[in-house]
């Protein structure tokens, strides 16, 4: 039986799909984001379809890939109403400087002053 270069293989298509995928899966299981454990995988599909006459046939060449998704992130927000005004406010937890309430002292005069109302967010009431 003939040999089949898979180097040459569709004009060099498959080995540059294949050498793609396995670079994909190499950057993914660098990314510090993802977990480390999980398993990638890369799969090649090829399909072969011929005609009535047994004659021509088609290959279809699919490479996939099964990379690990990223680690979820979290975060909190504070929900909260103005009392004066009915407005919902929002604000996601963070530093002194994003959290409304939060005081700080003015290094100079030694006060205290309250830091974060600038970052908060407001909903406007549905008309």
């Amino acid at each position: 039986m003939k040999q089949v270069n898979l180097e040459k293989f569709a004009g060099g298509a498959l080995s540059q799909q294949v050498s793609r995928a396995i670079n994909q899966v190499m950057r993914n299981m660098q990314d510090v984001n993802t977990p480390s454990k999980d398993k990638r995988k890369v799969t090649v599909d090829l399909t072969f379809e011929q005609d009535e006459q047994r004659e021509d046939v088609q290959v279809i060449i699919n490479v996939k890939t099964k990379l690990s998704s990223t680690i979820p992130s979290k975060t909190k927000f504070y929900v909260g109403k103005d009392l004066d005004t009915g407005e919902v406010e929002f604000q996601e937890y963070g530093n002194k400087d994003t959290m409304k309430g939060q005081m700080e002292m003015n290094q100079e005069t030694g006060e205290l002053e309250e830091v974060g109302s600038k970052n908060l967010r407001r909903f406007q009431k549905a008309q």
